[in-house]
């Protein structure tokens, strides 16, 4: 028996998930829904930025999923730091493992793409016959993603090449003053973009 699940059930999870909707221009993406409420998505990994898993399916035990969203460019991660340096509610909230939707509010109106909104800003695979770009095996992945950024909003920024919340658990914030510091213990490349190392949540 399983539980039925709710996604998008946050502000960041919902706008992620519209996000997604918008680029989905096939509507497969609720046909995923049925499958992640029903324990059929399982071995889920989430690394650098890159999220797969293993969807069951009717021709096949499982199928691979994969789904890899494109980084922040370097100057875009410059734009995010500056914008936190320079408004001490939005540090205060990041020093405290909070991410206020004011942070999104002040990125976008600098031009930052927080959420995917095409098909152009992620790349999926999955190794089963359907033609779609995103089949119901994707679909499934997508809505246990949305499920990860409910529970931990810094996925949003995570999954994108951009860790907070490992930098911020690196560093004793006793100290920290400066949310650039942060940033100093970079030791991943992703797509060729530096960016801090992290386990999955």
């Amino acid at each position: 028996i399983h539980l039925t699940m709710k996604f998008g059930i946050t502000w960041w999870g919902n706008s992620w998930m519209n996000a997604l909707h918008d680029a989905d221009f096939t509507n497969r993406i609720p046909r995923g829904k049925s499958y992640a409420n029903t324990g059929k998505v399982y071995d889920i990994d989430i690394k650098d930025n890159r999220i797969t898993s293993k969807v069951q399916g009717r021709y096949s035990d499982y199928y691979n999923t994969e789904i890899e969203f494109n980084c922040f460019a370097d100057n875009e991660k410059k734009i995010i730091l500056d914008t936190i340096n320079n408004s001490d509610i939005l540090l205060s909230s990041l020093l405290n493992h909070e991410l206020p939707i004011e942070l999104y509010e002040q990125l976008s109106k600098k031009g930052i793409q927080v959420f995917p909104n095409s098909v152009d800003d992620f790349s999926s695979d999955c190794t089963c016959p359907d033609y779609a770009y995103i089949c119901k095996h994707i679909a499934a992945l997508i809505h246990m993603m949305v499920h990860e950024v409910d529970k931990n909003p810094f996925q949003v920024f995570k999954i994108q090449g951009c860790d907070l919340i490992e930098m911020l658990e690196y560093e004793n914030n006793d100290n920290i003053t400066d949310i650039s510091e942060l940033f100093n213990h970079e030791d991943i490349v992703c797509d060729d973009v530096s960016v801090a190392d992290y386990s999955t949540i």
